[in-house]
């Protein structure tokens, strides 16, 4: 229900916040409570039209008084079909990504665009495309991101 997700947004949202800093050069974790706010939220395709219901409703969907403040407004949704292939039901918050370093992204030599090829057969009177791009990915830090398993 709407209502079990409001709750556990609002859990996940309590363990970013408290989360604390970097471990120091003991190993011990730091002492510095980072304050992290989610910023976006993802969720499977399973889960689009919860989700919309869940930010897009002026009133909290799990309260029964309609006088009370939805207060998940200002998440940003993203709806990604491959989390469906892992599970249907888990979901997961990311903090602004200004905040904490989570995931890089990057490019060779700096190649953001893909790069497009194309070769004319003139056997078969055909054009085929190739589009090229090279991307490596690398999970830099676990303190921006919070995982629901779902149910």
């Amino acid at each position: 229900s709407v209502s079990n997700y409001t709750t556990a947004i609002n859990l996940l949202t309590q363990n970013m916040m408290t989360m604390r800093g970097e471990n120091t050069p003991e190993g011990n974790q730091g002492p510095d409570i980072l304050a992290l706010m989610p910023r976006y939220i993802c969720f499977p395709a399973a889960l689009r039209g919860t989700l919309l219901q869940l930010l897009n409703s002026e009133s909290d969907p799990s309260s029964n008084n309609s006088g009370v403040r939805n207060i998940n407004t200002g998440l940003v949704p993203i709806i990604e079909p491959l989390l469906d292939a892992d599970s249907a039901t888990a979901f997961y918050l990311f903090a602004e990504p200004n905040r904490v370093d989570t995931v890089e992204v990057t490019f060779l030599q700096g190649q953001e665009v893909p790069q497009i090829r194309s070769v004319l057969s003139e056997e078969k009177l055909s054009m085929t495309y190739y589009v090229l791009q090279s991307v490596g990915a690398k999970a830099l830090n676990h303190r921006g991101i919070q995982k629901h398993a779902g149910a």
